[in-house]
């Protein structure tokens, strides 16, 4: 009879005892050497502790743990046998790559598209303050002989009366100059521009300098392109 050691060896299956009464016992005697787990467990080796072989019982306290195809259980110094795969953190240079080029591809996609929206903002304030001049020289023509910013005629000067501000109005919009001229279209007729203020965000402006000429009863506006909200 072979000497009584603390390993014995089941259908490739190794199986050892130890002290703490945690586990189930396994194997069976038809069981295949993949291990077919669960069971009762069938030594060809007499017990340590004398008891029949074949038997179930386990002696008081121990438990049995495996090794094998399952790779768990202990070796034969007691340090644990299961292997698990280190677990990889943070991004590859790939994934890294890849967040990059979609950040870059939203970028050059919203910031024009951004910067194109807030300038046409400007460019509506501009635009509401030129009819808002509009309707100021309207209200001054149904009370005198003409539209005037100077002296033309029997006209007074057009900045000294009442409370309106004389212009170009600084507070009307930080982004454009707003400027009356009359000199070209006579006492009939007025001409107002919005220019882009210098040092301003909306200087290079495509839409440019924004110019509404009332001239023989007719009002033409320009700008320096279209779809300018003119």
């Amino acid at each position: 009879m072979m000497a009584s050691t603390d390993r014995v060896t089941i259908n490739s299956i190794r199986v050892k005892p130890v002290s703490r009464d945690r586990g189930r016992r396994i194997a069976d005697p038809s069981c295949s050497p993949q291990g077919n787990l669960g069971g009762r467990i069938v030594a060809n080796k007499p017990r340590a502790d004398g008891r029949p072989q074949g038997t179930d019982e386990r002696p008081p306290g121990a438990r049995w743990r495996f090794r094998g195809d399952a790779k768990i259980g202990a070796t034969a110094k007691g340090r644990p046998a299961m292997r698990q795969r280190a677990i990889s953190k943070g991004f590859t240079l790939i994934e890294l790559m890849v967040v990059l080029a979609i950040i870059a591809i939203i970028a050059a996609i919203a910031v024009p598209s951004y910067t194109e929206s807030v300038r046409k903002g400007r460019r509506a304030d501009a635009v509401r303050e030129i009819g808002r001049l509009q309707l100021e020289l309207e209200r001054w023509r149904a009370e005198n002989p003409c539209y005037g910013q100077s002296a033309v005629g029997t006209c007074p000067t057009f900045t000294a009366v009442g409370a309106y501000p004389a212009l170009p109005d600084a507070t009307a919009s930080p982004y454009y100059t707003l400027t009356i001229v009359t000199a070209s279209t006579g006492p009939s007729g007025y001409q107002i521009t919005a220019a882009p203020r210098a040092g301003s965000a909306q200087v290079g402006d495509r839409c440019g300098t924004y110019t509404f000429t009332l001239a023989a009863g007719v009002l033409t506006k320009t700008a320096g392109s279209s779809n300018c909200g003119i």
